[in-house]
């Protein structure tokens, strides 16, 4: 999932970044190549535009989050960036300053949850095969299939077969229990 959200970030500033920096980057290879001065009316036009519906750049950026993000990203783009004023010298701040609102949302603290998430479930599962093990040696003594006595010469042996089998965990469980542990 985090992966995913990276992708939606990184593909968002791309369109954002290099749609909003063509205008420009063309204006400057046209004085560079043709030796053409233009007025600062004629850069200003080009280098700043209003983000809504009406700008090509902020109707991509939206059309790329609905097709590869969440509703959430969606919404959370367009309360942050609608009716902002892009110049050629403010893209980085609104940029940074989009990551930070992004970082008070709610749904910002998600990747934690899931590590948290699956460390537990890890430990739930580790524990689980550790109980089985001593679950089949109980079974083994009582069932007499194996006594205790019987266990601890041969202890390495049936440990390696059953870590082999069923991991070690479960070999832990089995042990433990044989040696009253």
């Amino acid at each position: 999932m985090l992966a995913k959200n990276l992708k939606v970030v990184t593909g968002l500033l791309s369109v954002i970044t290099i749609s909003g920096a063509l205008a420009p980057t063309v204006t400057v290879l046209a004085e560079e190549n043709n030796q053409i001065k233009l007025t600062n009316e004629q850069t200003s036009t080009q280098e700043t535009y209003v983000l809504n519906e009406n700008n090509q750049n902020y109707n991509q950026a939206v059309k790329y989050l609905k097709e590869n993000a969440s509703s959430f990203s969606v919404k959370y783009f367009e309360a942050y960036f609608y009716g902002k004023t892009v110049t050629s010298k403010n893209r980085d701040e609104l940029l940074n300053g989009y990551l930070e609102f992004l970082s008070t949302k709610p749904h910002s603290r998600v990747g934690i949850e899931v590590i948290l998430g699956i460390i537990a479930s890890a430990i739930a599962i580790i524990q689980g095969m550790y109980n089985v093990g001593r679950y089949a040696a109980k079974q083994c003594v009582s069932r007499g299939i194996l006594s205790k006595k019987e266990y601890k010469p041969n202890g390495g042996w049936i440990m390696a077969g059953i870590t082999a089998s069923f991991g070690f965990p479960a070999a832990l469980g089995f042990d433990d229990y044989m040696y009253n542990r």
